[in-house]
C-alpha cells in the first residue's frame, strides 16, 4: 500500500496525518460519511475517495443512483507511466512482469510484452486511460462484471476476482457480465450496452498486470462493510444513551404506580437494598463502546487509505525513471483491518442487548 498524497518533509510515514484522522467527534464523523454516501457524483482523482463514496456507488444500480467521473487531470499521469514502460522495453529495460515472467517464473525473460499479458489473464497503474474510461462506463450503466465467489481475495493480489473483470475488457468467450435488469449477458453485449465503442482491448505491456495485481475488490468489499460498521455504531451510540436517560427518568416516569409504592415500603424497611449506582451496562457505556469504536475507525481510515493508495507491481515512477518493485499487491492492511473490525462489531451490537436485558 503506497499513498498517492505528498510526502510532507515534517511527517514523512504520515504517522502524524493518521493520528489526526482519529480525533474529533465520531459522531460528525459518520455524519460526513453519510452525506458523502448521497452525493450525485464522485469523481475519481486517486486521492480523496471515501468509504462512503464506495458504498454508495456499489448499492447504486447505475448512474441514475450515482455517477462515476474520471479526473480528466489523472489522464497525463496515466500516459506518461504507459509511454515510460514502452520506452524503457525499447531500449532494453528490464521490468518485472513486462520483460519478465511472473512469481516463481520472475526469471525467465521475453520480448513478446502484449502476448506475456493475454498469457497472465489466462492463467489468473500503468493501465491505458481508455480501459479506466469502458470501466467507469460499466459502472454508469449498471453492467457489473460475475466474478466467483471464492477466490483469492486479499491474499497476494485479488488475483482471481480481478482476472475476471479483465477477461471482461477483453472480451475473453467465458466472461459474463449482468445487466442493471438482472440479464447475464456475453462480453459483446456488456460493452453494447455499456456503449463501449472500438471492439474489445488488447492490453499493452502491463496493462494485464496492473488490472489484477492489486487490492481493488477486498478494499472494496471492506469500505461497503466500513460504512455499514460506522453506522451500526452510532446506533449503540444512541441506544445507549437512551437507556441511560430511561433509567434516569424511570421513577418520574412509574410514580404513583405499584411497583414504586411496593418500593417504597421495601426501601423503608431496609435503605440499603437501594442500590448506590447505576446497573453495570448502563455506567461501562462508554467504557464498552470507546474502545470499539476506536478500532473501528481506526479500521475505517485504513481501508480509505487503501482505496486511494498504489497497490501495483511494479509501481511506476516517472520522475525518477525508476520502476519500483515491491509488495504493494498485498493484502494485507486490509485483512488486519477487517479482522480487528470484526472483533469490535460484534461486542458494539451485544452491548444493546446486554443493557436492554440487565438495566432493569
Amino acid at each position: 500500500m503506497a499513498s498517492n498524497t505528498a510526502i510532507v518533509e515534517s511527517d514523512p510515514l504520515n504517522w502524524g496525518k493518521a493520528a489526526s484522522e482519529m480525533t474529533g467527534s465520531h459522531l460528525e464523523e459518520v455524519k460526513r460519511m453519510v452525506a458523502q454516501s448521497r452525493e450525485p457524483v464522485v469523481k475519481i482523482e486517486g486521492s480523496s475517495l471515501r468509504v462512503g463514496q464506495v458504498a454508495a456507488v456499489a448499492a447504486a444500480k447505475d448512474a441514475s443512483g450515482v455517477a462515476v467521473e474520471l479526473d480528466e487531470e489523472a489522464r497525463p499521469r496515466v500516459k506518461a507511466s504507459s509511454e515510460w514502460i514502452l520506452s524503457c522495453i525499447a531500449n532494453g529495460g528490464d521490468i518485472y512482469g513486462v520483460t519478465t515472467g511472473f512469481g516463481g517464473t520472475s526469471h525467465r525473460r521475453t520480448k513478446d510484452g502484449p502476448a506475456l499479458q493475454v498469457e497472465l489473464l489466462r492463467a489468473t497503474p500503468a493501465s491505458g486511460f481508455e480501459i479506466l474510461e469502458a470501466i467507469t462506463k460499466l459502472i454508469n450503466r449498471g453492467v457489473s462484471p460475475c466474478l466467483p465467489l471464492r477466490g483469492t481475495i486479499t491474499a497476494s493480489g485479488d488475483l482471481v476476482p480481478l482476472s475476471y473483470i479483465a477477461g471482461l475488457i477483453t472480451g475473453r468467450p467465458n466472461a459474463q457480465a449482468v445487466t442493471v435488469d438482472g440479464r447475464k449477458v456475453d462480453a459483446a453485449e456488456a460493452f453494447k450496452v455499456a456503449g463501449i465503442e472500438g471492439g474489445f482491448f488488447k492490453l499493452n505491456p502491463k496493462e494485464g498486470l496492473a488490472i489484477v495485481n492489486g487490492t481493488s475488490v477486498g478494499s472494496a468489499l471492506a469500505a461497503m462493510v466500513c460504512f455499514d460498521a460506522n453506522v451500526l455504531a452510532v446506533l449503540s451510540e444512541v441506544l445507549s444513551a437512551v437507556f441511560c436517560e430511561a433509567a434516569a427518568i424511570m421513577e418520574h416516569i412509574l410514580e404513583g404506580s405499584s411497583f414504586m409504592k411496593h418500593a417504597k415500603e421495601v426501601n423503608a424497611m431496609d435503605p440499603l437494598l437501594k442500590p448506590k449506582q447505576d446497573r453495570y451496562a448502563l455506567r461501562t457505556s462508554p467504557q464498552w463502546l470507546g474502545p470499539q469504536i476506536e478500532v473501528i475507525r481506526a479500521a475505517t481510515k485504513s481501508i480509505e487509505r487503501e482505496v486511494n493508495s498504489v497497490n501495483d507491481n511494479p509501481v511506476i515512477d516517472v520522475h525518477r525513471g525508476k520502476a519500483l518493485h515491491g509488495g504493494n499487491f498485498q493484502g494485507t492492511p486490509i485483512g488486519v483491518s477487517m479482522d480487528n473490525a470484526r472483533l469490535a462489531h460484534r461486542p458494539t451490537s451485544g452491548s444493546s442487548c446486554s443493557r436492554s436485558s440487565r438495566s432493569w
